[in-house]
């Protein structure tokens, strides 16, 4: 499968965001410090195990923190 990094971010986003800017910005900088680049992840990018894993580690300490 393609493009599962990227779908599982924008849920991420989405989720926990809920169109608010600030929030949405906050978890980027989240992503990126983790040393993923959202920009860089397209429908098109090749799946890669360790890359997802770490996106639901990142989703599970999201939800602990807004309670989700």
């Amino acid at each position: 499968m393609k493009g599962t990094a990227k779908t599982m971010i924008d849920g991420i986003l989405s989720k926990y965001a809920q169109g608010e800017v600030l929030t949405e910005r906050l978890i980027e900088t989240k992503l990126y410090l983790r040393g993923i680049k959202r920009t860089s992840l397209t429908s098109d990018t090749p799946d890669d195990p360790a890359l997802i894993s770490r996106l639901n580690m990142i989703d599970r300490e999201l939800s602990a923190l807004y309670n989700k």
